[in-house]
């Protein structure tokens, strides 16, 4: 039963119904692929019993191991937000039994903004956070060995650049022009844009701290931005970031500490959403809302596979004993749950 899926674990019994009624019951033997990396992705897969193993081919040719899936898991929910490739292969290991849903129908399912397609798209959206925060601890892990430092993380408590209200150019013709806004009518954005801050960061500004609990929400407007690690021994850069992307959410989903920083890599406007805000935004059914909270899983998918991608890459640079530096190192000592192949 879906019920029984860490994916909708909190979502009300009639959604749960509802999802059931468009499933279709699916067994696989061991060793068999479930999904092949670089098929197309048009259905997810909700395990009963059994584990899947998802492994992924790098440009090189090496095949890494990235996770196991077991009973409760689900495999590919993010196939049902979008057209896309399967990122990783899913494989069998012992048989494999499993209740299987197609895009076609979960997107039948989001037709309108009703309670029970508000209800799917958080319990995706906490899926996809969950799923990026093991990437990028995992990420951290294996840097923080490697990769030199790029300078401090500002305090909190210092003297950094303040932001200022407003921008000194006006947003408004380029807000459409934005993932996040891509399905927005004016309407909707004009009723979005009552719920926002307009704010501009100076270079070096620090936007979230790490180990905060709880911060704003930013949609990045204009200019570049930094995230750096709070937990790795020397501070290391996790990604770069520009116009489109959403930052700061991951702790307000998962109700958890900020594992990273965001540094102001250049002058920045952004949109600043407070986070009472934001949780009446995730939860609403108006059309504004519920095209936000879309718009929210689909970033969170596409930096789900961007993270899956950098895992991959630093996993095989740690095995082969690549120092950072572009040197391969003398001994590669092993990773702690990575299955060589």
């Amino acid at each position: 039963m879906a019920a029984a899926t860490s994916l909708l674990a909190n979502v009300s019994p009639s959604t749960r119904r509802l999802l059931d009624g468009w499933m279709q019951l699916a067994d696989f033997d061991d060793g068999e692929d479930l999904v092949r990396q670089g098929d197309p992705a048009d259905s997810a897969f909700f395990i009963e019993e059994g584990e899947v193993e998802l492994t992924i081919r790098l440009p090189s040719g090496v095949v890494t191991p990235i996770a196991r899936l077991k009973a409760g898991d689900v495999l590919g929910e993010f196939a049902l937000m979008e057209e896309a490739w399967r990122s990783a292969t899913a494989t069998a290991r012992g048989g494999v039994r499993a209740r299987v849903v197609s895009r076609v129908d979960f997107q039948g399912l989001l037709g309108r903004a009703s309670v029970e397609s508000v209800e799917l798209l958080h319990a995706l959206a906490v899926s996809a956070a969950r799923r990026v925060c093991a990437m990028t601890e995992r990420l951290i892990a294996l840097q923080s060995a490697r990769v030199p430092a790029q300078g401090p993380i500002p305090s909190s408590t210092g003297t950094l650049p303040r932001p200022r209200e407003g921008a000194d150019f006006d947003i408004r013709p380029f807000l459409p022009r934005l993932p996040v806004f891509a399905r927005f009518t004016a309407a909707n954005l004009e009723r979005f844009m009552q719920s926002v801050r307009v704010r501009s960061f100076r270079r070096g500004a620090l936007l979230l701290d790490r180990d905060e609990k709880e911060g704003c929400v930013y949609v990045v407007v204009r200019g570049a931005l930094e995230m750096r690690s709070a937990r790795a021994v020397a501070a290391s850069r996790i990604a770069v970031v520009g116009p489109g992307a959403l930052l700061g959410v991951l702790p307000l989903l998962l109700e958890r500490a900020r594992t990273t920083a965001c540094i102001a890599r250049e002058d920045c406007v952004v949109l600043e959403i407070s986070p009472a805000r934001f949780r009446r935004l995730i939860t609403s059914t108006e059309p504004h809302a519920f095209r936000f909270t879309r718009a929210l899983v689909e970033s969170l998918i596409e930096r789900t596979a961007l993270m899956n991608r950098a895992v991959a890459r630093a996993e095989h640079e740690h095995l082969a004993g690549y120092d950072g530096s572009g040197e391969r190192s003398r001994e590669a000592s092993p990773v702690r749950g990575v299955e060589r192949r």
